[in-house]
């Protein structure tokens, strides 16, 4: 986990910011009690239901990871992420719930490389997508990373880089199954600075669809939901220079091409959008972080149809608090996860938000031991039955573990 933080760090070497993504770090003691009225058999029962700390394999013996999960039925949920192998090379990290249990499954390596998977998304139960990026060991250039599930294999798929510099996948959103969208960013190596890259999956192959940047600083994509083939979001961040801030990035695809939509900002030295779930074509969320009074606090905003507004959202104390991952059940039912840390910078644990048609609330979430927890990606089967992965870290052994939670 440390070396990923290395690499990463020597990315971005551009941002003199912080620079927070689900897996780097790649919570939730307070719960909303019933109102009185409430108390009907459908209240009761709802009572009942919470999230529980499923058992989850481990490659080896170093650092295991998870970064998002995509469901297909209740009895195939797949989550992606990475490990360190014995050699302390990261790679790809694949693990499927059969309705039982979870197990690894093999996946590829592009070799001499470290490889790590940051988004997954499903088509059907044979046509799934996971992508990230590959880092050569010799000279640590990353290049995108795409791989498919045809049913029974993982394969990886070509996919293109911009230039010779850094490029890097962080999200994957279907519409079909020869319409698939992935986003992230490269760094340009005439100006020095980070860029939007946006592909596209036809059927046949991957090819760069060029996005605009916001301003005359870097800009990173994190996340993306798909509406249909003409209504397609990403989200990220940018650097305002003239503010030397940080500050949110929406873009959308209107069919024809992408352009930067105008979105709010909290902070005062930065807003970062970290991933974006979809309803309809006005119903659009997005989640992530800003600081606070030298803290960070919870972001959320919401796509009406014409503007994003910020909406209010709960924080675990006033120190540190990050969604990495938001998915939708319906328009009255969201759910958001990350992390929080009362500890000054300590000890993170497990954040988990709830909208429920009119408010965000903190819901009650397990983490393992005293150290660091966090979940990463969130995935919805139905309303009652919600997966949530990530990692934690181990207190005996300093190891960094597969973390995964169920809502039932």
């Amino acid at each position: 986990m440390n070396k990923r933080i290395r690499q990463l760090s020597e990315a971005r070497r551009w941002i003199v910011v912080i620079v927070m993504f689900p897996l780097i770090i790649n919570g939730i003691y307070i719960s909303s009690a019933f109102p009185s009225h409430a108390f009907s058999k459908e209240a009761a029962t709802a009572t009942l239901k919470s999230w529980k700390v499923v058992a989850s394999p481990n490659v080896e013996t170093s650092d295991n990871s998870l970064t998002k999960a995509a469901v297909v039925s209740a009895n195939d949920i797949w989550a992606v992420g990475s490990y360190v192998n014995s050699t302390n090379i990261n790679q790809t990290l694949i693990e499927h719930w059969d309705g039982s249990a979870w197990t690894v499954v093999s996946s590829p390596n592009v070799a001499a490389s470290y490889n790590f998977l940051n988004g997954v998304a499903v088509v059907s139960a044979k046509d799934i997508w996971a992508v990230g990026y590959s880092q050569n060991t010799s000279n640590f250039i990353s290049q995108t990373l795409t791989e498919h599930w045809n049913g029974s294999t993982w394969s990886i798929v070509s996919s293109p880089d911009v230039g010779t510099g850094y490029n890097f996948l962080n999200g994957v959103t279907v519409v079909s199954t020869n319409d698939v969208w992935a986003v992230g960013y490269y760094a340009n190596t005439k100006t020095n600075k980070l860029q939007t890259l946006t592909e596209h999956w036809n059927g046949s192959a991957w090819s760069i669809v060029s996005s605009p940047n916001a301003g005359r600083g870097p800009n990173v994509f994190t996340g993306v939901a798909s509406v249909s083939t003409s209504d397609i979001w990403a989200v990220g961040y940018y650097r305002n220079y003239s503010t030397r801030t940080d500050q949110t990035l929406t873009e959308h695809w209107n069919g024809s091409a992408w352009s930067v939509v105008s979105s709010p900002n909290a902070g005062l030295a930065y807003d970062h959008l970290t991933a974006v779930a979809s309803v309809t074509a006005s119903d659009v969320w997005a989640v992530g972080n800003h600081d606070a009074s030298n803290a960070t606090q919870t972001l959320i905003e919401h796509w009406d149809g014409s503007t994003w507004t910020i909406i209010s959202s709960p924080n675990v104390g006033t120190s540190y608090n990050i969604l990495n991952s938001i998915a939708v059940v319906s328009a009255s039912n969201f759910w958001a996860v990350g992390n929080h840390d009362t500890t000054g910078g300590v000890s993170a644990q497990t954040l988990i938000e709830h909208w429920n048609g009119s408010a965000w609330r903190v819901v009650s979430s397990p983490s393992i031991g005293t150290s660091d927890n966090s979940l990463g990606g969130v995935a919805i089967v139905s309303a009652s039955n919600i997966w949530a992965v990530g990692y934690y870290r181990t207190t005996t052994i300093n190891k960094v573990q597969t973390l995964i939670e169920h809502y039932s």
